[in-house]
């Protein structure tokens, strides 16, 4: 029974594999197949093992978490599902673990490119990890890496620090092993793109050596692959760049090859120092003012905006039979100051004013009214508490937020009962949600959604109607151009509305669509 398990579990994993619709890939030698094949994009990590019943699975598997996590190259796959499964059998796990047939039908079942393999040994007062890193569905050595980790002494308890600092360290020797640092992504006419960026410390300007697979060659005993054989076929320049992925323009290539998808980067070098610049009319090197002038942001930004649309106020019985309806073009502006608590958390005031012309007719006749040509006016001001999450470690990447506060704003229009028109203004807590999506850290599209929480409304005047309820919507979408790492500037559209019904069964709404650019200083 105990020698038939390992076939049982090769079948269990093959039909996991089938139900995900994953087939074996017959192998093929030429360049670009060699290349797809050793794309290495997915890496799953096994539970690790040890003889001390199981008293560092979780060690290595946050130490590997924590590393890859900083290495946009690759993807890591949890691979514990399959434990339950692995657990069934009366095998043990070490040997499971060594199974080709059992870890290349796993590898497939995950749809993983390679896999890490781990296996602890206590050893008197020391600990010798063993990592492979095995390539799949052959389950070929890729390299492997031996170290060993001294047990804490004077009796204290072994956590996860003793782990973590050392296998990182491994673990670039064991990825260095391997004779290419990362591979193309995709290419659009003499545009590339690479899997590594800022994380990897490449910065623009840096040139790369592109190679192609000729032949990979595997010991025929011991199933290691021992040689890499590669021919270079051009040169690209990185022209922009952010956390996980270079963007590069080609420089050159080879007489008759051509850059293409999954070939192999085999060296970065570095792009030169820029030359010294002379001094400005203070003795000082030009250089240090303008790294003084690009500082990373620490406080926050301000936000200035011109404003222009229209202004619409309607106020009616819930049918439109009844009532006023009018607008014009509206001219204004608004200011907004963020302050930077944290990383995370901010605070925000915006202060925005504006004023229109005006002419309203009835709308059951169709009429003009005789207060049509005078100048409502408009004045808001907010003040928000927020929290940013950011989806990469840059500041200027993309990234949404949250916010919650309070507003209050006033519509003033002249007094004029018998058509309808009183000041109102609008006050109450208010919540918003937004997002940043950045397109190469020099463009992007903004978009936010505000709505307010039990708000109240009032008019002002010695007819003035009892609101019963309101409501209060905003929204802002736009785009943006950043001209220096500390300036952007913006254009887009603002949307505020407010609604109130009265106690007299009317309604009344008051909208303004503006369109205009804006200027962004972060400090």
């Amino acid at each position: 029974m105990t020698a038939r398990t390992p076939a049982f579990l090769a079948a269990a994993l093959v039909a996991v594999s089938m139900a995900a619709g994953v087939t074996d890939i017959a192998p093929a030698y030429a360049n670009s197949e060699l290349d797809r094949r050793f794309a290495l994009d997915t890496i799953g990590y096994l539970k690790a093992w040890d003889n001390m019943d199981g008293l560092f699975s979780e060690y290595v598997a946050s130490a590997y978490r924590e590393y890859f996590s900083k290495h946009s190259r690759f993807v890591l796959q949890d691979l514990s599902k399959t434990d339950v499964l692995l657990s069934k059998s009366k095998i043990p796990y070490v040997k499971l673990i060594e199974d080709k047939e059992i870890l290349g039908q796993l590898a497939r079942s995950m749809r993983s490119e390679s896999i890490i393999r781990t296996k602890v040994y206590k050893e008197g007062p020391r600990y010798r990890f063993v990592i492979d890193w095995l390539h799949a569905p052959g389950m070929e050595l890729l390299s492997t890496e031996t170290f060993t980790v001294d047990e804490p002494r004077g009796g204290k308890p072994f956590g996860d620090g003793n782990v973590k600092e050392t296998m990182h360290k491994a673990l670039d020797r064991l990825i260095a092993k391997i004779p290419f640092i990362a591979h193309v992504t995709g290419r659009d006419e003499g545009s590339v793109t690479v899997n590594i960026g800022r994380m990897a410390k490449v910065k623009k300007g840096d040139q790369m050596i592109v190679v192609t697979l000729d032949e990979v060659k595997k010991h025929p005993l011991l199933g290691a692959i021992v040689d890499w054989r590669f021919s270079q076929t051009g040169k690209v320049e990185v022209a922009d760049v952010d956390d996980g992925m270079a963007f590069c323009v080609v420089v050159e290539e080879d007489d008759g090859r051509q850059i293409s998808r999954y070939q192999k980067v085999s060296r970065l070098m570095p792009a030169p120092p820029p030359a010294p610049l002379p001094l400005d009319d203070n003795g000082k090197k030009k250089s240090e003012n303008d790294s003084e002038q690009y500082k990373q942001p620490s406080l926050g930004f301000g936000e200035g905006s011109l404003l222009a649309g229209i202004f619409s106020r309607q106020y009616s019985t819930a049918a439109d039979t009844k009532g006023k309806s009018g607008g014009g073009f509206f001219y204004g502006g608004k200011a907004t100051g963020n302050l930077w608590i944290t990383r995370a958390f901010f605070l925000e005031a915006v202060v925005a004013y504006g004023f229109s012309t005006y002419s309203q007719s009835d709308i059951a006749t169709g009429a003009e009214t005789a207060v049509s040509g005078v100048t409502p006016s408009l004045f808001h001001w907010r003040g928000n508490l927020g929290y940013t999450h950011f989806l990469s470690g840059d500041i200027f990447g993309a990234k949404g937020w949250i916010k919650a506060g309070y507003f209050s704003t006033s519509y003033t229009l002249p007094v004029s009962n018998a058509d309808s028109l009183l000041p109102v203004s609008f006050s109450g807590p208010i919540l918003g949600v937004g997002g940043d999506l950045s397109i190469r850290r020099m463009f992007g599209a903004m978009l936010s959604f505000d709505i307010g929480v039990f708000s109240s409304g009032s008019e002002t005047g010695t007819n003035a109607n009892a609101v019963s309820s309101s409501s209060t919507v905003g929204l802002y979408a736009g785009g943006y151009w950043r001209y220096q790492p500390n300036i952007m500037f913006k254009f887009g559209m603002d949307l505020m509305n407010h609604t109130a019904d009265f106690a007299n069964g009317y309604s009344l709404t008051h909208r303004v669509i503006a369109f205009g650019p804006s200027a962004v200083y972060y400090f």
